[in-house]
């Protein structure tokens, strides 16, 4: 098999899902290309590596991100990432809508996000993507 080549995109995500979500879009990517077990350990490292940028640059849970990592399936098929050109889009929230005022909201506010988001969850359980 020749080498293959690509990115691969996570689409919008909160930060706090985002291993879920690469888990996912690794499987549709690569199934059927490599082995079921090369996936499982591509996006592993991918994830690890991912966090440690995410910790890296201080992104907090409650953002939104987009991520895209170039790879290549190797002639042995192998996963391989293109770490020097991974790209983290990250959108902040920046504004509040309540009821009929809308309000900027700062960087530091930012943890109120969080707590309610905490508190609808515990309320109706996770969402569903």
């Amino acid at each position: 098999m020749a080498t293959r080549k690509g990115v691969i995109r996570s689409g919008l995500v909160r930060a706090s899902g985002y291993a879920n979500k690469i888990r996912r879009v690794a499987f549709a990517t690569f199934k059927g290309a490599v082995d079921n077990q090369e996936i499982v350990r591509a996006a592993a490292e991918l994830n690890m590596k991912l966090f440690d940028l995410i910790r890296e640059h201080n992104i907090q849970k409650n953002y939104i991100i987009r991520i895209e990592v170039p790879y290549k399936i190797t002639a042995d098929n192998k996963i391989e990432w293109d770490y020097d050109n991974v790209k983290i889009e990250v959108f902040v929230p920046t504004v509040v809508i309540e009821g009929n005022e809308v309000r900027l909201v700062e960087a530091a506010e930012s943890e109120k996000f969080e707590n309610t988001y905490e508190e609808y969850e515990a309320e109706h359980g996770e969402e569903e993507e």
